[in-house]
């Protein structure tokens, strides 16, 4: 199967005037563009791309990696707001689209935001949210104490800088435990030292 917002392994299957298509090992097929085709291959050679709808809605490949991929956080660039929502730098030809609804504050052109992609439903486009905290769950911890987790700073606090840990749960990191300046979006490790659960 060929995921949309993920990394897929693909195998060459065949040259066309457009790129190169790409199968995987249920047959299904996706279009990987002649600016991406690398200048020398044999068919069934293995390439890892990133899968996305193009303009047409219709998936296609590409071997650049973007800035955030499915289920993931990033901190990106809007690069413009129309009357449908706000659109994000994420590193591909097509930007990343986050609709009205989706945002914790108004968007606005050169303005940066803590996003989470996710794949919408009823579009099944991959879509942008800056309501991060939607997409994060303390009721059921994948964590303990002394665990080594990823962190991405989400937002201060007064008692000190909320993080997303491990793309799963919120954080909090003390102001005593704070030994250099943080920002938004800034990825880093962690070490668990007191765990709560929520409970609804």
């Amino acid at each position: 199967m060929i995921h949309l917002g993920q990394v897929n392994t693909l195998e060459i299957l065949r040259e066309s005037e457009h790129g190169a298509y790409l199968i995987d090992n249920e047959d299904n097929q996706v279009l990987l563009p002649n600016r991406y085709v690398p200048q020398e291959f044999k068919i069934y050679d293995k390439l890892d791309v990133f899968v996305y709808l193009d303009n047409d809605e219709r998936p296609v490949a590409t071997t650049d990696m973007p800035y955030i991929m499915k289920d993931g956080f990033a901190l990106l660039r809007c690069n413009q707001v129309t009357e449908y929502g706000a659109f994000l730098d994420w590193g591909l030809v097509k930007e990343l689209f986050c609709p009205f609804q989706e945002q914790a504050f108004k968007m606005k052109p050169g303005g940066w935001y803590l996003v989470h992609c996710y794949l919408d439903e009823k579009s099944e486009r991959l879509v942008a949210s800056s309501k991060t905290m939607r997409f994060l769950d303390n009721r059921e911890l994948t964590v303990a104490e002394f665990d080594e987790v990823d962190l991405i700073v989400s937002h201060p606090s007064d008692i000190g800088m909320n993080v997303i840990v491990n793309k799963k749960h919120i954080g909090l990191i003390y102001k005593d435990q704070i030994f250099k300046d943080l920002s938004i979006g800034d990825r880093l490790k962690g070490i668990v030292k007191k765990v709560r659960l929520v409970i609804n």
